[in-house]
C-alpha cells in the first residue's frame, strides 16, 4: 500500500494530500497528524508499529457516531511526508510473511497441471499431518 519511490501507493498519496491541505489552512487551523499501521493476518489484527510483540487481542470498535477505532494501537505522530514514509516502511518491515513450497513443487517447465495438483495435495497432507 505504500508503493515505491517512483510510484507511491494510496496511503502515501492520501497523507501527502492531507499535509498539503494542512499547509494551505495553517493560518486558520492547527493539525496534529498521527499514523497507525495494522494488518489483519490469520483473522487477528496486528499492530505493525508496536515495539514488542503483544499478546493483547486488538479489536475494531465502532463509536455511536459511526467512526471506527482500534483501542490500544500505537499512533506515530508525523510532522511531514518524510515522517510518513518512515512510518509506512517500519510497518511494512514488521508484516507477517508466510511462505509455501508450491513454486518449488511446480517449476513450470515440463510438469503437467495434474501432476502439480498431486504434489500440492501431498504438501497439504503433510502440513495437516495426514501423510
Amino acid at each position: 500500500m505504500e508503493g515505491t519511490k517512483q510510484n507511491r501507493g494510496v496511503n502515501y498519496r492520501t497523507l501527502e494530500h492531507l499535509f498539503n491541505i494542512a499547509k494551505e489552512r495553517s493560518e486558520t487551523f492547527t493539525y496534529n497528524i498521527s499514523v497507525s499501521v495494522l494488518e489483519v493476518y490469520n483473522d487477528q489484527i496486528r499492530d505493525l508499529l508496536a515495539t514488542s510483540p503483544t499478546s493483547k487481542m486488538l479489536e475494531i470498535k465502532q463509536a455511536s457516531e459511526g467512526s471506527h477505532h482500534v483501542p490500544g494501537i500505537v499512533e506515530a505522530k508525523v510532522d511531514n511526508i518524510k515522517d510518513v514514509w518512515s512510518v509506512l516502511q517500519a510497518g511494512s518491515n514488521a508484516r507477517a510473511v508466510g511462505s509455501n513450497n508450491v513454486h518449488a513443487l511446480y517449476n513450470g517447465k515440463s510438469k503437467e497441471l495434474g501432476e502439480w495438483r498431486v504434489h500440492q495435495e501431498q504438501a497439504l497432507a503433510c502440513r495437516f499431518g495426514r501423510q
